[in-house]
């Protein structure tokens, strides 16, 4: 809808930062903190996380996403700076606050002995506090390749190195739960382990991480290389979730928060029909004979 060259109400850049934090930290990232807090203990016998430790992780998120949107009612100035300092909660709570808590949490498991999904874990959470420096550097840095590396890292790097890891070990749990399990003490079954072997675990392991330091060091040699962008409308700055507006924008009129938006065009309309009907008195069309 904003890019596809409609009517739109406001500033673009400040309803796709509305859009990227909702999605990104209300819908992603607190799906990956709930499922962590209940598959880490099961699958893995690490010790439960406080339920004071679930209330403040949960709490920030909440807030970071939720106060994100309240800067499409304010004025530009302001809100510029509101739509960069709003997420921080949120950024605190998934990439540094929940990844020291459920390493702390696997570093006390009951299991010591480290299945190989364990390593996805591990490699996800300790990318984490790059994802928040590289949010950071996008948000003071005028430069597109931090908000590509900061995108990449944390789409590919973080969110998919968790979501591997619990792949390879829920699947084969529920392949043998499903197939196998009603089978037991009547015929040979095969283990979990046999279903997945290690190696194979630990080679999607090695090409996941291969691929992520790859794309970080292409991405920004990719970012350097992209053609200037075209003006963007209403003095847009990238639309990335933690960038300030940049200054070489063009100076044009840029947001209009939307109910003022609504009501000025409540009375375009309304003076377009006035017209209109001024226009139908002063050259009454006769009817036909």
């Amino acid at each position: 809808f904003g890019h596809a060259y409609m009517r739109f109400p406001g500033d673009r850049w400040l309803f796709i930062r509305s859009h990227a934090a909702l999605g990104f930290f209300g819908w992603v990232g607190s799906l990956i903190v709930a499922v962590s807090w209940q598959v880490v203990p099961m699958f893995y016998l690490a010790r439960e996380v406080p339920r004071w430790q679930r209330r403040v992780t949960f709490a920030a998120i909440a807030l970071g996403t939720l106060a994100t949107p309240v800067a499409l009612l304010l004025d530009p100035g302001p809100a510029d700076v509101y739509a960069v300092v709003a997420p921080l909660p949120a950024l605190l709570a998934l990439f540094v606050l929940h990844p020291a808590i459920t390493l702390w949490s696997i570093h006390h498991r009951r299991r010591k002995r480290t299945h190989p999904s364990l390593l996805f874990w591990k490699a996800g959470l300790c990318t984490a506090p790059a994802v928040a420096l590289c949010a950071v550097l996008a948000a003071t840095i005028a430069d597109p390749r931090w908000d590509l590396l900061y995108g990449f890292i944390a789409v590919w790097g973080w969110a998919a190195l968790i979501v591997h890891g619990m792949l390879s070990r829920i699947t084969p749990f529920l392949v043998w739960f499903h197939r196998f399990s009603p089978l037991a003490g009547i015929v040979p079954i095969p283990s979990m382990n046999e279903l997945l072997p290690a190696r194979w675990t630990k080679v999607g392991l090695t090409v996941h991480l291969a691929s992520v330091l790859a794309g970080g060091a292409v991405a920004p040699r990719e970012a350097a290389t992209m053609p200037a962008a075209a003006p963007r409308m209403r003095n847009s700055p990238p639309a990335t979730p933690f960038t300030i507006s940049r200054s070489s924008a063009p100076a044009v009129p840029r947001w209009t928060p939307p109910h003022i938006w609504w009501a000025s065009q409540k009375a375009t309309r309304a003076r377009g029909s006035a017209s209109a009907a001024r226009t139908r008195a002063r050259f009454p069309v006769g009817r036909p004979a």
